[in-house]
This record gives C-alpha cells, sequence and structure tokens, in this order.
C-alpha cells in the first residue's frame, strides 16, 4: 500500500486498504479492519467505484454486526445492497439480502429472515451463483436454524414464500426491514 501510496496510484492503494480491512476484519482486529475499510471507501468515493464502495459497506456491516450494533449493520447492508444493485452485480445483492436476512433473524423477525433467506438460496441456484465462502456460511447458517426454531408459524412455508419471490421483490422486502429498522418509533416493537 506504502509503494501504490508512493507513486500516486489511488486505485490500487484503495484495493490494497480494502483487502487489508477484509483481512483483519476476518482476523478479528475490528480497529485496524476499520482503519483500512474508511481509508479504501474514502478512495473508491473519490474514483467514483461504486462496485468497490458496495464491498466495503458490506464489510462495514460485518464489522458492526460483529460488534453488536445490529441497526448499523442494517444501514450498511441495505446500503451495500443498493451499490450492487446499481452497477448490476446479482450476487452482490443475494450476499446483501442474505447479510438483511441475518439481521432479521438477529432481531427476532423469523418469518421475514425465512423469506429472505429463502428468495437469496432460490435466487442463487436460478442465477448459478457460487455457494456462500466458507467464513460467511459459519455466520449464516445458524442464523438460519435459529430463524426455523423460532418462526411462529410454519417455518417451511415462509421459506417457500422467501423461494417464490422474484429477486426483485425480496430486494423490496429487504430494503422494507431497513426502513423499519431505521424508525425510532418501530424499534421497541423490533
Amino acid at each position: 500500500m506504502t509503494l501504490w501510496r508512493s507513486i500516486g496510484d489511488s486505485a490500487w492503494t484503495a484495493r490494497i486498504a480494502s483487502q487489508l480491512g477484509i483481512t483483519h476484519r476476518l482476523a478479528g482486529n475490528a480497529e485496524q479492519a476499520q482503519h483500512f475499510l474508511a481509508i479504501s471507501r474514502e478512495l473508491h468515493t473519490q474514483l467514483g467505484d461504486r462496485f468497490a464502495l458496495a464491498v466495503v459497506t458490506s464489510h462495514s456491516g460485518h464489522l458492526a454486526f460483529d460488534g453488536g450494533d445490529v441497526k448499523r449493520a442494517i444501514a450498511l447492508y441495505a446500503e451495500a445492497l443498493n451499490g450492487f444493485e446499481s452497477v448490476g452485480d446479482p450476487e452482490g445483492v443475494v450476499e446483501a439480502i442474505e447479510w438483511l436476512a441475518v439481521t432479521a433473524s438477529t432481531r427476532g423477525d423469523a418469518v421475514r429472515a425465512l423469506r429472505l433467506f429463502g428468495a437469496a438460496s432460490a435466487a442463487r441456484e436460478a442465477l448459478h451463483l457460487p455457494p456462500r465462502l466458507e467464513s460467511d456460511e459459519k455466520r449464516v447458517a445458524p442464523r438460519i436454524d435459529e430463524a426455523m426454531k423460532a418462526a411462529p408459524t410454519n417455518a417451511t412455508t415462509a421459506l417457500a414464500e422467501g423461494r417464490a419471490l422474484s429477486l426483485e421483490r425480496a430486494r423490496d422486502e429487504a430494503l422494507d426491514l431497513a426502513r423499519v429498522a431505521a424508525d425510532p418509533a418501530t424499534n421497541s416493537v423490533l
């Protein structure tokens, strides 16, 4: 990163900062991860790289979630979802929906979580997307199980309803979750 900075290459500096941020996040070094992701975010904003911004935003959401700030994580995942959609990246959209489903499960909204998990799973299959990364699967799978156990009605019905959603409808439901979470009047209910 120092080398790219010294020759004035902002694009490579931003890429390396992003990778360092992600690496530190995966290693559990939240402070360092936040530092490098912030550098990357600033540079990618200046460069106008919307895809890279969505990636950085998603990882910033993971940091917030891991730090217990679920409300902030929801806002960041919604921002990432919009970013991935704006550049036409369906895999990023699906991943953002999955992470919003994780937050729904965490907040006790099992039915919404299952609908979003079902929609994301169906989209992965329909679009021939790769499976989740192992590091993500270790975090997502327990939330699916948690939602399955917590659903007040038939959990398999909620999953099936989600699988029947179009990706656009799933996106709308995921963004609705973010709007509800951002509204202080509804936070006492969630």
